[in-house]
């Protein structure tokens, strides 16, 4: 899980699509910790994606 919060804390630094959809929220009136919630969960999507799936 810390992996994810290191990924999401890079991401909002250098990431310019992950920098216009943080200040989106932020509009919207979400906090930071909201915020990251969101984008781990999006992290989550994309990592299982790569993972191998049992037939």
């Amino acid at each position: 899980m810390a992996v994810m919060v290191l990924i999401v804390l890079t991401r909002m630094a250098s990431h310019e699509e992950t920098r216009t959809y943080v200040a989106r929220r932020r509009a919207e009136g979400l906090n930071t910790a909201e915020i990251m919630r969101c984008l781990k969960r999006c992290v989550a999507r994309q990592t299982f994606r790569h993972l191998p799936q049992a037939t």
